[in-house]
């Protein structure tokens, strides 16, 4: 972007972590015709995994019909005091050929110390 002489620029910077580990990291401004790296501001952090778990690792249906849906629930539990997101990845073609299931909420985040159903 551009910032006029004698002007200011308010510049937001979310940090979303796409792994766990710390992070040291440089935001750097360059001006053209000026110079590079003119300012840089460090940008430190360490993302941390919420403790979340599955109510069971198995759901067993028994006896089923074909073609007939059949529910069951998953309660994911979050431990931590901190926020988590979850989302179930979709089914590949080799999985779908077996049975097919379906998720009302495929994606979300858990409230520290709670649940959530699906």
């Amino acid at each position: 972007g551009t910032i006029l002489p004698h002007g200011k620029q308010l510049v937001q910077v979310d940090f979303i972590p796409i792994v766990t580990r710390p992070y040291d990291l440089k935001l750097v401004m360059d001006i053209e015709s000026v110079g590079e790296q003119m300012a840089i501001v460090r940008i430190k952090g360490e993302s941390i995994v919420p403790d979340v778990t599955v109510s069971t690792h198995e759901l067993d249906y028994g006896d089923c019909f074909l073609r007939y849906p059949y529910k069951k629930v998953l309660e994911l539990v979050n431990h931590s005091d901190l926020p988590a997101k979850f989302e179930l990845l979709p089914q590949d073609d080799m999985a779908r050929c077996v049975a097919v299931y379906e998720v009302d909420c495929p994606k979300g985040s858990i409230d520290p110390c709670s649940h959530k159903m699906i």
